[in-house]
């Protein structure tokens, strides 16, 4: 190619379940070639079997009511194309139904007729090829009010005829929420092997122990991890309808490349997590859209750039762990306002999460960004305001289109809490700074200093340190919840100083 790169990929979501390439027949030794197959394992949302058949092409549908968890038997019909006239002579009350997709009756129709009929669950025979994931629900609407799935034709045709025996029952087993799942990655260099088989156990795989904690727990949301290979600065994929709240054990691939995981709860937040590597054999965990929610930055986001005198910074507002947090509140009730100064002149102001501005000059000048936030959100008591000052020093680098990492220093707060945001009234509060990679210039980072409020910030207490590096909290007895105001600096001047009012609640 010239001497340049070029990538590219299928991605296939549920239309279909196998991948096939064509082997090479030896190593390729001009140039350098890389293939990756990528695969996101869960438990079935819903499996159907008879007395004779196991059916493993059910696919559940969009914008359907799921079955509760567990097993059940049903007893089984069949119903044409699903019209209404079908169920005019046809008791399906309480029944499983099986329909014919048809494209003179919409999907929609089709299933109010089943929900009119009194129908439990309708399975779908797919008139096109593939496993096609359709909306049975009204756009932007509710969801139908019965589970739906939808089977290949030649499974489906099985079902159907079994469907139209007397007494034909069926069985199904529900799970709404997978317990588990599988983020697996194979590569393979220089060639394509006849066989691509790729096999993994606990000793191979990283375990990561997920815990959701969405503001609006009946809501909708979703989350994806996205693999990053070296090499290359784009990833495939994008955000699956997950539940997000509860736990969830993940089991992840090992190797030379990193995920990043992001999540999002409808109308509340999108997160997203940095780039990680994980060690074969290993165990960690992840918590998303707890305390304590304030501007943060990663690896797996828009740095903060300088390009000869120009900087634009993009700094989200309500992040927590070592998250990116994007409002999606719309009520107009969350606000964002940045300033970005040098001295006494200001470069350039945002209302949302981007400020943009012109350095003076390209000489080294320390420069101040202050970004604070407001919410009066239902959805959450916590992070109701922040503010965040960094100075950093900066200077325009030699090379006029060079991009430079500005040295925004970064806060991280650890503390445990319940599922309400509450922490022990005697507990410990860790905090930790760290520089973004590729930031410059920097220098050796010192302690953070910590300071906690009992009263939304109008009297402060420096929290004594504990031997391990961590805060001790002490609250009193009436307290009913946590302001912190944290700082650290490096040695080349680059500060932060971050409030958060009602950063967490006590119990």
């Amino acid at each position: 190619m010239g001497g340049t790169t070029y990538r590219t990929g299928l991605e296939t979501q549920t239309a279909y379940d196998s991948l096939w390439a064509q082997p090479t027949t030896h190593k390729v030794t001009h140039g350098d070639f890389l293939v990756n197959a990528r695969w996101r394992k869960e438990q079935p949302a819903l499996t159907v079997s008879t007395r004779t058949t196991d059916f493993t092409d059910v696919l559940r549908q969009d914008g359907v009511t799921a079955l509760p968890k567990g097993t059940r038997t049903l007893p089984l019909v069949f119903a044409g194309d699903g019209a209404a006239a079908e169920y005019a002579r046809l008791d399906a009350r309480g029944k499983a139904v099986v329909v014919r997709r048809d494209d003179d009756v919409a999907d929609g129709v089709q299933a109010a007729n089943a929900v009119a009929a009194g129908a439990t669950l309708l399975l779908v025979v797919n008139n096109e090829d593939g496993r096609a994931l359709r909306g049975y629900g009204e756009p932007f609407g509710p969801p139908v009010a019965l589970d739906v799935a939808l089977l290949s034709t030649d499974e489906g045709e099985k079902l159907a005829a079994q469907a139209k025996v007397r007494g034909a029952r069926v069985t199904v087993t529900s799970r709404p929420v997978s317990p588990y799942v599988y983020d697996l990655l194979a590569s393979w260099h220089n060639e394509i092997p006849t066989r691509m088989t790729s096999r993994a156990d606990s000793r191979s795989l990283a375990r990561v122990d997920v815990a959701f904690d969405s503001p609006l727990p009946g809501g909708s949301g979703g989350e994806f991890r996205y693999d990053w290979v070296p090499g290359s600065g784009w990833t495939f994929g994008g955000p699956q309808p997950e539940p997000v709240s509860g736990t969830r054990t993940d089991w992840v691939s090992t190797g030379d490349y990193r995920w990043n995981q992001e999540a999002y709860a409808g109308g509340v937040i999108y997160e997203i997590g940095a780039k990680t590597a994980y060690r074969p054999g290993s165990r960690q965990s992840e918590e998303w859209f707890g305390p304590v929610e304030r501007p943060h930055l990663n690896d797996a986001y828009r740095s903060p750039l300088r390009i000869g005198d120009s900087m634009a910074i993009d700094v989200p507002a309500w992040g927590s762990r070592d998250h990116i947090g994007l409002s999606q509140d719309d009520t107009g009730t969350t606000t964002q306002h940045m300033t970005l100064s040098q001295g006494g002149t200001t470069l350039g102001e945002g209302v949302f999460s981007l400020v943009e501005g012109k350095a003076p000059g390209p000489g080294k000048l320390p420069y101040r960004l202050v970004v604070t936030g407001e919410r009066e959100a239902p959805f959450t008591p916590y992070s109701s305001a922040t503010r965040t000052q960094w100075v950093f020093v900066s200077a325009a680098a030699a090379d006029p289109e060079a991009r430079t990492v500005l040295p925004l220093v970064q806060l991280d707060y650890r503390v445990d809490v319940d599922g309400a945001g509450r922490a022990k009234r005697h507990t410990t509060v860790t905090v930790t700074a760290a520089h973004l990679p590729g930031a410059a210039p920097v220098g050796r980072l010192g302690a953070p200093a910590l300071e906690l409020s009992y009263d939304d910030g109008r009297t402060w207490h420096r929290a004594a340190r504990t031997g391990d590096g961590g805060f001790r909290l002490d609250a009193p007895s009436r307290a009913e919840f946590v302001t912190v105001r944290a700082s650290a600096r490096d040695t080349l001047g680059n500060t932060i100083h971050q409030t958060v009012t009602r950063a967490f609640g006590l119990r």
